[in-house]
């Protein structure tokens, strides 16, 4: 890929572009750096000439040199990646070179412009005037109006600073926009980052006393005036109609009433006289102030509240106006976040909101249906639906009451228990129940009849549900265990014999990682009904739990029936099974142990046709196998071995070695391919081939896996910077591993903890994974290609692979099965085939690797025939990690002096199983 040199181009890159990770090489002055942005990335923007662009850089970085600020030019090197909205810049260098002698030039935009998105990251200019200021962890927040819309401007916050004096002050402020977004990367909003108080430009300044400013009437507020100006706050005075500390106070003049949000929870007596200043907002009947202040200036004559109907309160003359009011409490609603009372009056119903945080439990017993007078501010609501299609004139649309405390709800008549309502229902209920009690005398020997045969029919049900399995009907471990009970009598009445078959469904977890649980449970009803169509009606099929299957073949004469039952089922449940768009393919594994003797233990049967089960799985599955008395001490040791395997990881006994890739032509090594050893303490040093089948049966082999994609990347980094190189690495996925959700988070963190590139991973699968349900694998390997990473198909030619198969998929290397490379010195067929794969893969842009060679001539014939890559024991064996370093350096000596380790290569065992 070629290099990017320009931010303008990388910020303009889509998604999917962006995702291909191009390499980025620039010089930029930064316009913001926050170092603890989330505590895991520091918050970095970049400008140049041609645009601006975020980038992903670690929290809290330790500077060896110069750390940057605003304005420091750097020479930045990473990578592109999608982002959570734009393209962003990811495993990001960086280095301070000094000062920009640049000017930035910001741009001047609107706020409905930066609502389209389209000045993400970039550096602007905007005006407008600061109603408040917050302040959250280390950052402060100035809460900046503009001319069409609010919007935060955020800086990291500076003890040193002041910013008090920005408040109702005119600023122009430069920064780097910052898009606020979703989950689904669409766009909710933006803020402005801006550096420093530097960056903000005071052009008309607020006055210090805020009371200072000239005294309006209310009614004046949100006038027209033929001199629009930026939003700047008003100082109006009034007495004190209500106070909600904390929340709101409202007042009133001669002209009109108003009420302010304020978060002042200085206490101030109704009916004193108060100055409050705060900024007109819009919306209301009347406007109202938010973000205000304000100080009493004594006096204490109560306002006289004004005797209203419902209908003048709709009208909207009164609004934040105090009034009285009368009407009938018809209920409370519970879900309002304050106590809240409905009446109605004159077919009008209005709530009446209470303080929070009072004492309101005296209101808890006013009866529904008194009459109540409620003294309070008036608020009106409008109806905006109507509005937009109306003349231009306000329309209410509904009204409540804000009351100062429970005191301003007065019981004017209080209503009584008994109502005609309450004598009717009393009537209807003495009617109900002398009509239920006849009733019930007529029907009660029909229902004594009717309920003993329910009764009976559920005991039934209920033993039913109790003895068989709810997903497939099949008898449970309990008819199972009285069938066996009585086994032994039968073999030895009727001198018979007796067989069980333990039946296991071979990785059935993968079909509930795959398609999920709903499918998972098909699979086992499909397979329960082809076990009980591969026996006779007497014999008997139980299910255990899970996916595991126990089948009891009674009165049998002819030794080798159960064999034969056993062929039958493994043949069934081979066959495909429909999953609506899919098809899933299983197999069993059987256990068979057949037995004529009289003397017959149910115990020891169930023990050695669980030993017969698990020595089928470990033969390769998809086969029945007969139980003989070599097979417990194998059980034993292999339980053995799973449970050290389990610990193998937190005890530190899996390792890695290295095996050498070299270019075919230079010769020169490029990389190494991570292999896998395991050194037992109780076993020691055990064979791949026996604990890698014994991991992907488990599915220890998705937890062992994650661990060597991160020790490998780890160790090679700590390699390279060692000996100021680059190498690639080589890692083998099993089918298992490579469908697991987290395998591409996995291999990315991977990546981004040890600084790597994407395309210096190659991750190897064996061809046999492409033909199995190629759909799911083709998207499991495209998130992987995704993220950069490279895509080997190990061993080839000793599978059924086809062109069609290899060109679906975005193969990067092939690798020639040694078996091939091996035999192409002194077999014409050999050397035909390896010359033929060549010749593909060339053809599709595909590069190869020969896999095993060993001897001069094997490697003379794979250069001449153009192979790219070169692995085997002619150049080294594997090498465990702490003698890399010894054997790098030894690269010069010759090649019968170098020593290595004899391992086994973890991709050929993988495959074999």
């Amino acid at each position: 890929m070629s290099t990017i040199t320009k931010i303008g181009q990388a910020h303009d890159l889509s998604a999917d572009e962006a995702k291909r990770g191009y390499p980025v090489h620039f010089r930029a002055v930064v316009t913001y750096y926050d170092p603890r942005n989330d505590g895991k990335h520091a918050s970095l923007f970049l400008h140049d000439s041609t645009g601006s662009i975020f980038a992903l850089f670690p929290a809290n970085w330790h500077w060896t040199g110069a750390t940057p600020h605003a304005g420091s030019l750097v020479d930045v090197v990473g990578v592109t990646a999608p982002g959570d909205y734009a393209a962003l810049i990811t495993q990001t260098q960086m280095e301070v070179i000094g000062e920009s002698s640049q000017k930035l030039v910001a741009k001047p935009v609107s706020f409905t412009h930066l609502a389209t998105g389209i000045e993400d990251a970039q550096y602007v200019e905007i005006e407008g005037v600061v109603h408040s200021i917050t302040q959250s962890g280390h950052r402060i927040t100035l809460n900046v109006a503009m001319a069409d819309g609010m919007i935060g401007a955020v800086s990291v916050n500076d003890p040193n600073a002041d910013y008090r004096d920005l408040v109702d002050s005119t600023v122009l402020i430069q920064g780097s926009i910052g898009t606020l977004f979703n989950d689904s990367r669409q766009m909710v909003g933006a803020h402005l980052m801006f550096p420093n108080l530097y960056s903000v430009k005071i052009e008309e300044r607020s006055p210090s006393n805020p009371f200072s400013l000239p005294l309006r009437s209310i009614v004046s507020l949100s006038r027209y005036t033929p001199t629009g100006t930026l939003p700047h706050r008003v100082h109006v005075r009034g007495r004190v109609t209500l106070q909600w500390p904390g929340t709101m106070i409202c007042i009133q003049d001669d002209t009109s009433g108003v009420c302010a949000k304020t978060i002042d929870r200085t206490r101030i007596e109704l009916g004193e006289i108060a100055d409050v200043t705060g900024f007109v907002l819009s919306g209301g009947y009347r406007p109202m102030l938010v973000d205000s202040v304000f100080r009493t200036l004594g006096g204490s004559e109560s306002p006289e509240a004004q005797q209203v109907t419902p209908a003048e309160a709709l009208q909207g003359h009164h609004d934040s106006v105090l009034i009285q009011i009368e009407g009938q409490l018809t209920g409370r609603d519970l879900t309002a976040s304050q106590p809240t009372l409905l009446l109605s009056s004159h077919g009008e119903i209005f709530p009446v909101l209470l303080p929070k945080n009072q004492n309101n439990d005296s209101l808890s017993n006013i009866r529904i249906g008194s009459t109540l007078r409620i003294i309070g501010v008036c608020s009106v609501v409008l109806d905006a639906e109507e509005m937009v299609t109306g003349s231009g004139s306000a329309v209410t649309k509904s009204f409540h009451i804000l009351t100062r405390s429970s005191k301003d709800v007065i019981v004017l008549k209080s209503a009584s228990w008994w109502t005609p309502e309450r004598t009717l229902l009393g009537f209807a209920g003495a009617v109900v129940i002398a009509g239920a009690v006849f009733v019930w005398v007529v029907v009660l020997r029909r229902r004594v009849r009717q309920q003993t045969k329910v009764i009976r029919e559920s005991e039934e049900r209920f033993r039913h549900m109790a003895l068989h399995d709810g997903l497939t009907g099949l008898p449970t471990r309990h008819i199972l265990q009285e069938r066996l009970y009585l086994a032994p009598h039968k073999v030895r009445r009727f001198n018979t014999g007796i067989a069980l078959l333990m039946l296991d469904l071979d990785d059935f977890k993968g079909v509930n990682d795959t398609y999920g649980h709903d499918a998972g449970d098909e699979t086992l009803r499909v397979m329960a009904r082809r076990i009980k169509e591969s026996i006779r009606s007497t014999d008997l099929v139980a299910r255990m739990g899970g996916d595991e299957f126990v089948v009891l073949l009674d009165d049998f004469v002819e030794p080798g029936h159960a064999e034969v039952v056993a062929e039958k089922i493994v043949s069934a449940l081979s066959l495909p099974i429909p999953l609506g768009e899919h098809s899933v393919s299983l197999s069993v594994s059987v256990g068979v142990c057949e037995i004529f003797d009289h003397n017959l233990n149910v115990e020891t049967l169930l023990k050695q046709v669980d030993m017969a089960m698990y020595e089928a799985k470990a033969n390769g599955r998809n086969r029945f196998h007969v139980f003989n008395s070599e097979m417990a001490a194998a059980t034993i040791a292999r339980k053995r071995m799973k449970e050290d395997l389990s610990r193998a990881l937190e005890e530190h006994e899996l390792e890695l070695y290295y095996q050498p890739l070299f270019s075919a032509q230079e010769p020169t090594l490029t990389g190494f391919e991570a292999l896998l050893r395991w050194r037992s303490k109780s076993a020691g040093f055990v064979m791949p081939s026996e604990f890698i089948p014994l991991a992907e049966e488990t599915g220890l082999i998705v937890a062992i896996g994650e661990w060597v994609i991160r020790e490998a990347c780890r160790q090679v980094g700590h390699l390279e910077r060692q000996l100021g190189r680059e190498f690639e690495i080589s890692i083998n996925l099993s089918p298992r591993q490579l469908l697991h959700d987290k395998l591409p988070q996995v291999i990315q963190e991977a990546l981004e903890e040890n600084c790597r590139r994407p395309s210096s991973l190659k991750m190897e699968i064996t061809e046999n994974i492409l033909m199995t349900d190629s759909k799911l694998n083709q998207a499991a390997i495209l998130r992987i290609r995704d993220l950069g990473v490279r895509i080997a198909i190990d061993d080839f030619g000793i599978g059924f692979s086809s062109l069609s198969y290899i060109s679906r998929f975005p193969v990067d290397w092939i690798k020639i099965d040694k078996s091939f490379i091996s035999d192409c010195a002194n077999d014409p067929a050999s050397l035909a085939v390896v010359r033929a794969i060549i010749a593909m893969a060339h053809s599709l842009g595909i590069h190869v690797t020969a896999e095993g060679v060993e001897t001069s001539d094997q490697l003379s014939i794979v250069t001449n025939e153009d192979c790219d890559a070169i692995q085997g024991y002619y150049y080294s064996r594997p090498v465990p990690f702490s003698d890399l370093p010894r054997w790098i350096k030894s690269l010069a000596e010759p090649l019968e002096n170098r020593c290595v380790e004899v391992a086994i290569p973890l991709s050929s065992l993988v495959q074999e199983h």
